[in-house]
């Protein structure tokens, strides 16, 4: 059996009934985003909107942030509360593959009173 992709076709070779292939998916999906937040008891960031930071994409499906769910979290509960919790997403493709979780540390502090600069997070992906 011989395999080609040609533009957008995929051609098969020596395979005598081609309606009846499986494709079969074993690659996870990978989440993209900032693993640390540090956030401020005056103006704590929502849930949605560290979801919103990140990204999932699925080598079929592509484009799955819609899918990420959180598996734990430390930081709802603690949300106007001053320390470090965290939240862990997942996201699971169409073939039933899961990502590796994906952990986020959430800082909450009181904001600083000068006008310096703030580290918002670092960059971090991981399939």
């Amino acid at each position: 059996l011989k395999v080609e992709q040609i533009t957008d076709n995929i051609r098969l070779e020596g395979f005598t009934n081609p309606n009846h292939i499986n494709l079969i998916d074993d690659i996870p999906p990978s989440i993209f985003g900032l693993n640390t937040f540090n956030s401020f008891l005056s103006h704590p960031y929502s849930l949605s909107y560290i979801k919103q930071q990140l990204t999932a994409l699925d080598n079929y499906d592509n484009n799955i942030t819609h899918l990420l769910e959180i598996i734990e979290d430390t930081y709802t509960q603690n949300i106007n509360n001053k320390g470090t919790y965290y939240l862990i997403f997942q996201v699971q493709d169409s073939s039933n593959n899961f990502s590796s979780p994906f952990k986020i540390t959430i800082i909450s502090k009181i904001a600083p009173s000068s006008n310096g600069s703030i580290l918002i997070g670092t960059l971090f992906a991981k399939s």
